[in-house]
C-alpha cells in the first residue's frame, strides 16, 4: 500500500519542530495498525515526509521512548504490543501462583544445561518452583508457549535461557539470559560479549600473534557479531594488522555430535584461510563447541595445535574445555551469576508490574568472563 493511503499526506505543517510533526503522523499510523505491524522504513519515510534521514530517527527515538515501537536491528521497526505505558499490568489483579517457567531450546548444548542448574538453585531460595518449555530451534514456539501460560495464569513470568533473536510482548514479564534484538522493553543479563573479544585477543597477542583470525560457525549473529568486534577493535587499537578475510563464518549444527555436512563445510572455509599467504597463526573460534571442530579439521588438514595455530574457544561450560584430549583455551562464561541474577531481575521486574510501575527503559547487564589457559595456545612458531 502506497504511503499516502497509509499516513496521508506527506505535506507537514510548520508550528512545531518537523521531527515531532513526523513523529505525529507516525502516532496516528500506529493507531491504525495492531502489534507487532512493520512500519515503513527510515529510507521510505524520509522520502515521504521529504525530511533528512536525522530527522526521521529523531521522531523513531520519540516513539522508542513512548513504547509505542519496537526497532530491531537488521529487521525493521514494529508496532510495540503495548501501545500504552500506562495499560493495566497483567500481574495486577491475580494472586502469584510461584510458578516460574524456564524456556529453552531444546539442544545438546552444555551451556544450558549450566544455566538451567544455576536458574534452578536460585528459584528454590524462595520456594518457586520452575516449569520448563522446551521447543524446536523456531524462537517463537517456545516463547508463544510461555507467554500464554503467563496470560492464562499458569505462569508468573518466565526466563529464557540463551540468546532471543525476536521480541517478548512487553506486558508479559521475562528476562533473557543472553543477547537479543529487542531493544526497547526487552530485561536481560549475559556474559559481556565485546570484552570476551578484547579478552582473547590480549592473550594471543601476548603470546605474540600477529595474524589472528575469528571463525564463527552455527551461533546467532547477535551472539558473535560483539564478539568479533571486541576481538577486531582490540586488535586494531593497538596499532595490529586486521583483515576482513581473516573472518570465516561457517554455518556448522553447533553440536558435539558433529555431522559430516558440519566438518565439509568448515573443511572447505579454513582450507581458503590456510592457503593465504598470509594465513593467521591463532584462531578465535566463538565457542568451545565450535572452537573443538576447528581443532579436528585443521588436524584433518596437516596443521598441529597450538604448534601451527593456536585455537580458543569460550563456555567452558562445566569444565568441558578442560578434559578433551586436548585441553581448550577459553573464556569462561559466568553461568551462576547469570542464572542467579536473571531470577533476581525477573522477581523484581513481577513486583513492579503488579504495581504498576515497570519503567520504560529495558534493564541489561552484561557480566565479566574469566580466561583459562590450557592446552590450545602457545607463540606462532612463525611470523
Amino acid at each position: 500500500m502506497a504511503l499516502d493511503q497509509l499516513i496521508g499526506s506527506g505535506e507537514l505543517q510548520t508550528r512545531t519542530h518537523k521531527h515531532q510533526r513526523v513523529a505525529q503522523k507516525l502516532r496516528e499510523l500506529i493507531g491504525e495498525l495492531s502489534p507487532g505491524d512493520r512500519l515503513p522504513s527510515v529510507a521510505e519515510l524520509e522520502a515521504h515526509f521529504n525530511v533528512a534521514s536525522s530527522t526521521v530517527e529523531a521522531a523513531m527515538r520519540t516513539l522508542t521512548d513512548e513504547r509505542l515501537i519496537e526497532r530491531r536491528r537488521g529487521s525493521g521497526t514494529y508496532v510495540a504490543w503495548r501501545k500504552q505505558a500506562s495499560a493495566p499490568s497483567l500481574l495486577a489483579t491475580r494472586p502469584l501462583t510461584g510458578m516460574i517457567g524456564v524456556v529453552a531450546l531444546c539442544a545438546p548444548l552444555v551451556i544450558l544445561s549450566d544455566l538451567l542448574e544455576s536458574v534452578e538453585r536460585e528459584l528454590r531460595t524462595a520456594d518457586e518452583s520452575p516449569v520448563l518449555i522446551l521447543g524446536s530451534s523456531v524462537d517463537e514456539t517456545r516463547i508463544f508457549a510461555a507467554c500464554q501460560k503467563v496470560r492464562d495464569g499458569v505462569l508468573d513470568g518466565f526466563v529464557h535461557l540463551g540468546s532471543l533473536d525476536m521480541p517478548i510482548p512487553s506486558e508479559i514479564p521475562a528476562v533473557i539470559m543472553g543477547e537479543t534484538t529487542n531493544e526497547s522493553d526487552a530485561w536481560m543479563v549475559t556474559v559481556d560479549n565485546i570484552q570476551v573479544g578484547e579478552k582473547v585477543a590480549s592473550h594471543l597477542a601476548g603470546l605474540g600473534h600477529k595474524r589472528m583470525a575469528f571463525v564463527g560457525g552455527y551461533q546467532l549473529n547477535i551472539i558473535w557479531a560483539p564478539r568479533l568486534k571486541g576481538y577486531r577493535d582490540w586488535i586494531t587499537s593497538h596499532g595490529m594488522e586486521w583483515r576482513d578475510e581473516w573472518v570465516v563464518k561457517a554455518d556448522t549444527s553447533g553440536t558435539f555430535d558433529y555431522s559430516d555436512a558440519d566438518v565439509q563445510k568448515l573443511t572447505q572455509a579454513l582450507s581458503v584461510l590456510m592457503a593465504r599467504d598470509d594465513r593467521p597463526t591463532a584462531v578465535f573460534g566463538v565457542t568451545d563447541q565450535n572452537a573443538v571442530l576447528i581443532i579436528r579439521v585443521l588436524e584433518r588438514l596437516g596443521y598441529r595445535v597450538p604448534e601451527d595455530v593456536s585455537v580458543v574457544g569460550c563456555d567452558d561450560s562445566r569444565g568441558l574445555a578442560g578434559i578433551l584430549a586436548r585441553p581448550l583455551t577459553t573464556v569462561k562464561m559466568p553461568t551462576e551469576s547469570i542464572g542467579m541474577v536473571g531470577v533476581q531481575m525477573l522477581r523484581d521486574r513481577i513486583a513492579l508490574q503488579r504495581e504498576n510501575a515497570l519503567p520504560a527503559s529495558r534493564r541489561a547487564l552484561r557480566l565479566a568472563g574469566s580466561l583459562v589457559i590450557r592446552e590450545t595456545t602457545a607463540p606462532p612458531s612463525v611470523q
